[in-house]
């Protein structure tokens, strides 16, 4: 089994972080490839973060309510081939 690191992308020159609106999916729940997982909020836009890889969701490693540091995990994705 395989595991996949979620992590705050960069999504805007400039930006530092990131403030969770919503996680989508709880932990252990199945999640598809390009599916949302996440809502984030930047100073000047609201962003879906989608899944990169499809498998089983591990515990977030923030809230709703947490502002994070671009580049910070958010969660991990169990890969099983």
């Amino acid at each position: 089994m395989n595991t996949h690191e979620i992590k705050v992308p960069q999504l805007g020159e400039g930006l530092r972080e990131v403030t969770i609106v919503a996680l989508l999916k709880e932990p252990g729940e199945w999640v598809e490839r390009d599916e949302p997982i996440a809502e984030v909020e930047t100073e000047k836009s609201t962003v879906m973060l989608e899944a990169p890889v499809s498998g089983t969701i591990a515990a977030w490693s923030c809230k709703a309510g947490d502002t994070i540091a671009i580049g910070a995990i958010l969660t991990s994705i169990q890969i099983t081939n």
